[in-house]
C-alpha cells in the first residue's frame, strides 16, 4: 500500500508537523538571500505550525517575530494577518489577563488595515470579519475600547 494511504498518513497533526520542517527550512535561505519580507511570510507560517501543535509560548514567538519583520518592510496586510493570529492564540487561553491582551492584539489588526484602507489581510481574512469577531469578543468580555472610525 502506498505511504499516502497508510494508517495516519493524512493525520492533521502529522501533516501539520511535516509543513513546519519545511517553513523552517526556508529560513536560513531567506536570510541568506535578505528576502525579509519572505522571511516574514516563514516565521508567521511556523507560527501558525506551532499554533495548531498547541506549541502556544513557540508560536507567539514566531508571531512577534513576523511582526518585527513587517513593519520593517511595510507589509501592513501581512501585519494585519499576523496579529491576527496572535489574537486568536491570545483569545483561546481563556484567561482574562490574555483575553485583554487579545482584544488589544485584535483592535490592532482592525487599525493596520483601516490606515492603510485595506479591506483583508494577506491570509485572507476580512476587515468585515474582524469587526465582527472583536464585537463578539467584546460582548463576551468587554475589556478594550472600540478602534477608530473606518477611514
Amino acid at each position: 500500500m502506498p505511504a499516502a494511504l497508510s494508517k495516519g498518513a493524512d493525520d492533521p497533526l502529522r501533516l501539520t508537523a511535516k509543513a513546519l520542517k519545511y517553513f523552517e527550512k526556508a529560513v536560513p535561505i531567506r536570510e541568506r538571500i535578505w528576502d525579509w519580507a519572505r522571511l516574514a511570510v516563514s516565521f508567521h507560517n511556523i507560527g501558525e505550525a506551532l499554533y495548531a501543535m498547541r506549541r502556544s509560548e513557540e508560536a507567539l514567538d514566531y508571531f512577534d517575530r513576523a511582526l518585527k519583520l513587517e513593519d520593517q518592510v511595510d507589509d501592513y496586510a501581512g501585519k494585519a494577518a499576523t496579529l491576527y493570529a496572535k489574537a486568536r492564540l491570545l483569545h483561546g487561553t481563556e484567561e482574562p489577563a490574555s483575553e485583554t491582551l487579545a482584544q488589544t492584539v485584535l483592535a490592532e489588526a482592525i487599525e493596520t488595515l483601516q490606515s492603510k484602507s485595506l479591506k483583508i489581510t494577506s491570509a485572507g481574512t476580512s476587515l468585515e470579519y474582524m469587526l465582527e469577531l472583536l464585537e463578539d469578543w467584546r460582548a463576551a468580555r468587554p475589556t478594550v475600547p472600540a478602534p477608530g472610525p473606518t477611514i
